[in-house]
């Protein structure tokens, strides 16, 4: 060892003599462009994550079996008996080294154990005193940084005691946290304050320490923060104000000034974790912290300085989505609060918390690009101490800095203390297959290879731990007997829960006879055939288990490549993460490429899903059996029977809890529910119809590849980083970092800025155009950026635009506060709130039937859109003109709109002069809620909607209004620490008719949607808003009366109505209660006021009503031309989708069908559009599908029997007319002479 370090320094020696030597060839005011010239250099260690966990706490015994000791170290999530082994290795490697600084950033303890923070605080001082010793350098210093896991956390569990758990709290504060930490950029203390300190606590132990106390102390290590480091700590200013008083979030933030060098240091509070809310998993920057900094660089405390950050999460994602997939890994508002901690002159950040070897750069809305450095825990997965050799200086007259990087793993650590004091066993080392990485050496039982024996302990064995700690007979067994003292409680707590009192407090046998069912009726015949004992012969929750060990297993092995299973490749991946073992795509092995296409075209996802839910190996048969007559109080007391009669009494009287059917009682429950709140109906189906239709309804092949879309993300991100390979370095040789492989080094003041786009906020986003309140002279323009960009201006003209002779006008920027999601998919999803900028321009005043182009954006910044082109209205009432119709993209993924867009590009082959704007009835979005959807539909499908106009009618997936979080409310204050700017617009909104759309509409609530009108030419379009729906009335009362005023208001000849809900539709909606509720109201409407034509969407299938009188019959189509709207009854037509999620063709008696039914096998197989014409007098309707495959477009036409299918029809026909007659001739002989015998 001592060779080995021996020859580093002679190689250490000998660049510093090559580095001398090319600084007095090459002066910093001659360099050339291209070479960096270092003039500081400074080495810093970086360890996080410690999540130390003191052996005083856990349990050495000769028998630990079945303890909740040896349950916890099993299932846990990070090593606990090993894990002060882990941490005091590392330090010694730390000590070898001997760093300039270390810097430590968070998640020091467990979970907030007092023990745990008393002895990582000592081990740490220890370090520090070594370090100081071993090297001379009596201004190095360890900076501490803190983590969620640290402050204020409720739970943390000692075992010491026979191996029972118990809860160990006081929890740990934040002024607990400054003098523990003394010494430790944390201010100085004596050992005497230290020690009556220590004297207070609870829970501590002298015993089984990693070090030795100093003399006099109980147990303390002294040292003290470097003499040449001036601290400025935000506690000590009292003018900074906190919202939590008590728990002062953002109070431990200082600055370390080192006076004999041009280093700072700024370690930054943002733990939400406090007295209030207990432990929070996120990282917020507070208000106060913010005051504290400003305070300090408007001193200019930071002017000519090279700072360091310091903080516990991410200040940029490490992968992309990772803001929002991991929302609390990455600290709130982190793009906004980029710019913040870029202009203090933070160039390099270290974080820690996601356990992961990574390194990333963003570039912040001021220009300005700060690196994030992520180590692994120690206690991780390739986990060790990062060193980061950072030097400033120059390129040429350009400032410039370049990060070298490697990283020491953790090489070995000795087990012997822990195996021999019982503290590990054989059944746990068995269970987590850790002996493979244990040899005996000199008597010493040593693990060589800690990262591998660690990913074993909780990454590889976490299916083997999730059975044997869910999946197993006792364990559920031992979960429902704590269940049912916790349910007692809330039954005796009043209220609702009072009333529920006879079901609670028989729940354990309610449960265990469910469970009966399940096993002796739903898994009847279920035989398990493994090899794992507990689920094997007789017993209770056994064969269950043996089920859901079978269906987990099919799930896990799913090939999702050739010789790659679903759960090797995703834990593969993310393994890889977290190692720093991400490549750029093309080291990628074929196989892995191979599933992340797989994943990426929904394959992968169809196969889980069909696991999970196989009608005979699934969750679909646990569901089915549970609808099946149950005997629910089996073994109950009379008593107990007649009360819990009582209870089910209120949903159906004439239940029987000896053979209860949960038809009988849900549909009932659900309407009882919906008294406090809790909407959601069956639409009259029962459970199995409902599971049914949602499957066939959500399960589709769009579903498929959209939550594959997002998988595969996920998994690119785990696996792929283009710069990983100068990010990490796991041998003695340290690799330049570079964010972009191109530059001459990690940062330059000359380096290229970010080019303003739509993915950084400058430019334009979410562009619609719509009709002003006069259509020949009024256009609406909407767009977003990031707030920040305030300028809000068209220029536009006549002919070929110019911007010499554009006319400019400016518009209405507002703030919202809106949300963006954390995860959706589809069936499930949840938000996040976040701030944008809505910019919007009025235009009046313009030529009727002109062409325009245009382009918008800000002015003052220069940031434009690309230029497009609008087209006003004609004034002639017999002006031709043409228009495309679609509906229900419903998309919740990029590749959605990608072939979306493909679609309206193709669809331009059926218009030859192009179409005059565009209807939609709805379901532009899946969720009208994310943002990101909005994005898909608007940014990538900006060429399109940035050259037409939008017609838009409500969908029902677009319902939904803007609901600010409470304010008042703790959990939900929280929710507003992503919302980075004051007075943003907070009121109750429609996500689609008042944020995105800038719609001209008569006075109404427009919270779950609008309704509107407008003529164009000779054609008066009236749009309908079917949210404003109750299945008892159907449409509001205001709105029937505005159509009926509206559709007998107008002097056109043409009325057309768009409305999203249809009422003749062929899909399963046609028979929801609001729809036979608008039929009954609606059909006599738009027969009576000359409705020529109702587009309709929602059903997600392709049909053409008869034309239809105002009973809803069918009548003749007056019109002879081919495709030409008759003036007799009113035509229904569903447009279908532009998308690919394709419904069940669904027939109903009141719903008459002429045309579409060939089109469907049950469902659509080709997405659909129609085009409207115009052609001065009379319109004309034609249906489209497109083929993606062939990428064409044809007509949707009735099927038409071909010439040789007509031959065999006639010729069978004459066949069998002739076998018939032949038939009946003979029948009439023999009657005949039958007859003759009986006169005889």
């Amino acid at each position: 060892m001592k060779k080995k370090y021996l020859v580093a320094l002679v190689v250490v020696l000998l660049l510093a003599l090559v580095g001398g030597l090319t600084a007095c060839a090459v002066t910093v005011a001659d360099a050339s462009e291209g070479t960096f010239v270092a003039e500081e250099s400074v080495t810093i260690a970086h360890i996080t994550d410690t999540h130390y966990y003191p052996l005083a706490y856990c349990y050495g015994s000769s028998d630990i079996t079945k303890t909740d000791y040896e349950g916890k170290i099993i299932s846990g999530t990070k090593p606990m008996p090993e894990n002060h082994l882990l941490n005091v290795e590392s330090m010694k490697q730390i000590l070898k080294q001997k760093p300039d600084y270390v810097v430590v950033t968070g998640d020091l303890t467990y979970d907030g154990e007092v023990q745990s923070h008393i002895e990582m605080s000592n081990l740490l001082r220890d370090l520090q005193n070594k370090i100081r010793a071993a090297s001379g350098n009596e201004d190095f210093q360890i900076f501490v940084n803190f983590g969620n896991h640290d402050l204020y956390n409720p739970n943390p569990q000692s075992f010491r005691n026979n191996g029972d758990s118990e809860i160990v709290t006081r929890a740990v504060t934040r002024e607990d946290a400054r003098i523990i930490y003394a010494g430790l950029g944390y201010p100085n203390i004596t050992k005497e304050d230290f020690e009556a300190y220590y004297q207070t606590l609870e829970f501590v132990y002298e015993d089984r320490l990693p070090y030795t106390p100093d003399e006099g102390t109980t147990n303390y290590i002294h040292s003290e923060n470097a003499g040449t480091i001036n601290f400025t700590y935000q506690w000590e200013d009292e003018t900074i104000e906190y919202d939590n008083p008590i728990g002062k979030n953002g109070s431990l933030t200082f600055v370390a000034e080192c006076t004999t060098n041009n280093y700072t240091f700024v370690s930054i509070d943002e733990e939400i974790s406090d007295n209030e809310i207990g432990h929070h998993v996120g990282g917020n920057l507070y208000k106060g912290t913010r005051v504290f900094l400003n305070g300090l660089k408007e001193n200019a405390v930071f002017e000519g300085r090279h700072v360091f950050g310091l903080t516990h999460h991410n200040l940029v994602p490490h992968f992309k989505g990772e803001d929002q997939i991991l929302k609390d890994f990455t600290i709130y508002g982190w793009k906004e609060n980029l710019d913040f901690f870029t202009d203090l002159g933070i160039q390099y950040n270290f974080s820690g918390h996601m356990h992961a070897n990574d390194i990333a750069t963003a570039s912040a809305f001021n220009g300005k690009r700060l690196t994030d450095i992520e180590t692994a825990s120690t206690i991780a997965y390739e986990g060790g101490a990062r060193y980061c050799k950072i030097e400033h200086g120059k390129i040429g007259s350009a400032t410039a800095s370049q990060l070298h990087t490697k990283i020491d793993l953790i090489k070995q650590i000795d087990l012997t203390e822990i195996i021999d004091g019982g503290y590990i066993n054989k059944h746990y080392r068995d269970t987590l297959k850790l002996d493979q990485f244990i040899k005996e050496k000199d008597g010493k039982k040593i693990c060589d290879n800690p990262s591998q024996y660690v990913a074993n302990n909780i990454l590889l064995n976490i299916i083997d731990v999730i059975k044997a700690s869910y999946i197993n007979p006792d364990s559920l067994m031992k979960l429902i007997d704590g269940l049912e003292e916790t349910i007692q409680e809330l039954g005796d707590g009043g209220g609702i829960m009072g009333m529920l009192s006879p079901i609670l407090n028989v729940a354990k046998p309610l449960i265990l006879n469910i469970v009966d069912h399940l096993e002796n009726v739903a898994l009847k015949d279920y035989v398990y055939n493994g090899s794992d004992v507990r689920y094997q012969g007789e017993g209770r929750f056994k064969k269950l288990c043996g089920f859901l060990d079978d269906l987990v297993d099919k799930v896990l092995l799913i090939p999702v490549a050739d010789d790659l299973s679903f759960f090797d490749f995703v834990m593969g991946g993310y393994m890889g993460h977290l190692g720093g073992d991400d490549v750029p795509y093309e080291d990628l092995s074929d196989s892995k490429k191979e599933a992340l296409e797989n994943l990426y075209n929904g394959k992968v996802i169809k196969e889980l899903f069909n696991a999970l839910l196989d009608k005979e190996t699934g969750l679909y048969k646990i569901v089915e059996g549970l609808t099946l007559p149950m005997d629910l109080v089996k073994g109950l007391s009379d008593e107990e029977i007649s009360a819990l009669e009582g209870i089910f009494s209120l949903l159906n009287p004439s239940v029987d809890l000896h053979k209860l059917v949960l038809d009988d009682v849900v549909p009932q429950g659900l309407e009882l529910a919906a008294a406090f709140g809790i909407d959601f109906s069956l639409d009259g189906k029962t459970i199995m119809q409902f599971v049914d239709n949602t499957m066939d309804g959500y399960i589709t092949e769009s579903f498929y590849t959209s939550l594959g879309e997002i998988a595969g993300d996920i998994m690119y991100n785990f696996l792929v980083d283009e710069t990983g390979h100068l990010e990490i370095s796991f041998n003695d040789e340290y690799v330049l970092y570079k964010y972009d492989v191109d530059l001459a080094a990690t940062h330059s003041s000359a380096a290229p800025k970010e080019e303003p786009s739509i993915e950084n906020g400058k430019l334009p986003s979410m562009l619609t155009v719509t009709f002003g309140e006069d259509p020949t002279t009024d256009k609406n323009f909407v767009w977003f950026t990031d707030p920040r960009i305030m300028g809000t201006d068209i220029q536009y003209m006549e002919g070929t635009f110019d911007e010499a002779k554009a006319i400019e006008v400016s518009g209405t920027y507002k703030l919202y506060e809106t949300t963006t999601p954390a995860i959706d998919l589809g069936i499930f999803a949840t938000l996040q709130y976040v701030n944008t900028a809505r910019h919007s321009v009025k235009l009046t005043g313009l030529k009727s039937n002109t062409t325009y182009e245009y382009r918008v954006g800000s002015a003052v910044d220069g940031y434009w859109s690309p230029v497009y082109k609008f087209k006003t209205a004609p004034s002639e009432k017999d002006h031709s003109f043409e228009l495309l119709l679609m509906t229900d993209i419903q998309g919740s993924s990029r590749y959605a709109y990608e072939a979306a867009s493909k679609i309206m590009n193709k669809a331009d082959s059926v218009f030859e002069n192009g179409y005059d704007f565009v209807i939609n009835c709805g379901d532009v979005v899946d969720n009208s809620k994310n943002d990101i959807q909005w994005r898909y539909f608007l940014d990538i499908m900006q060429e399109n909607w940035g050259n037409t106009t939008q017609v838009v009618a409500t969908g029902n997936h677009s319902k939904y209004a803007y609901e600010t979080p409470n304010r008042d409310k703790l959990k939900d204050r929280i929710k507003t620490y992503t919302l980075m700017y004051e007075g943003g617009y907070s009121d109750t909104y429609n996500y689609e008719a008042e944020l995105h759309y800038e719609i001209d509409a008569p006075e109404q609530d427009r919270s779950t949607g609008v309704y509107y009108s407008f003529d164009y030419s000779g054609v008066h379009f009236t749009v309908l808003n079917t949210n404003d729906v109750t299945k008892e009335k159907g449409l509001s009362k205001e709105q029937v009366d505005w159509l009926i005023e509206d559709l007998s208001g107008t002097e056109l000849k043409h009325k057309i109505v768009i409305m999203h809900k249809g009422i003749y539709t062929t899909g399963s909606h046609n028979a929801d209660k609001d729809v036979e509720r608008m039929r009954k109201q609606l059909t006599p409407i738009f027969a009576e006021n000359g409705v020529s034509v109702v587009l309709q969407g929602h059903d997600h299938t392709y049909s053409e009503s008869y034309y239809l009188d105002a009973n809803g019959n069918p009548v003749e189509n007056n019109a002879k031309e081919k495709n030409k709207i008759g003036s007799e009854g009113t035509l229904y037509i569903t447009l279908g989708t532009m998308g690919e999620k394709y419904y069940n063709y669904v027939e109903n008696d009141q719903v008459p069908i002429a045309r579409g039914k060939n089109l469907h096998n049950p469902t659509l197989s080709k997405s659909t559009f129609g085009k409207l014409t115009f052609d001065g007098e009379d319109l004309y309707y034609q249906g489209y599908e497109y083929d993606a495959e062939k990428d064409t477009v044809s007509e949707i036409k009735d099927k038409k029997l071909e010439t040789w299918e007509i031959a065999v029809i006639v010729v069978v026909s004459v066949l069998v007319a002739g076998a018939i007659a032949a038939f009946a001739a003979s029948f009439a002989k023999k009657n005949k002479v039958k007859k003759s015998k009986q006169k005889e």
